[in-house]
């Protein structure tokens, strides 16, 4: 395990590269930056079974309960199988990530009230 502090887009790049998976392991979370980054680069993720991260995966990662270290182990030893898939994240537009916002934000409109453009 490695913390990077500070570091640059070419030595990231070089990180993901170099790696097997990525592991993320969080109690909370807004959205989970380096699963993206994990799947841009190619790369299983290994995630703490939290709803956002099965929201951004779609339920393609290897999830694992937390305080749980055999479910971590069985999580970890699927991602590092030879021939397993990369994870891949949800493509959405900017549009579609504002609406969604809104909705949770605002709540529905109401009938006859049309979304914020």
């Amino acid at each position: 395990v490695w913390f990077h502090d500070g570091i640059s887009d070419e030595r990231l790049a070089a990180v993901y590269h170099g790696a097997a998976c990525a592991i993320q392991a969080s109690r909370g979370e807004g959205f989970g930056l380096p699963v993206a980054e994990a799947a841009h680069f190619g790369k299983p993720v290994v995630l703490s079974d939290i709803p956002v991260f099965r929201e951004i995966v779609r339920g393609r990662g290897h999830f694992f309960r937390l305080d749980d270290h055999h479910s971590f182990g069985e999580a970890l030893t699927r991602a590092l199988q030879p021939g397993t898939r990369a994870t891949e994240t949800v493509s959405v537009t900017w549009r579609e990530s504002a609406e969604a916002f809104w909705r949770e934000c605002v709540g529905p409109p109401e009938k006859g009230t049309p979304e914020p453009a």
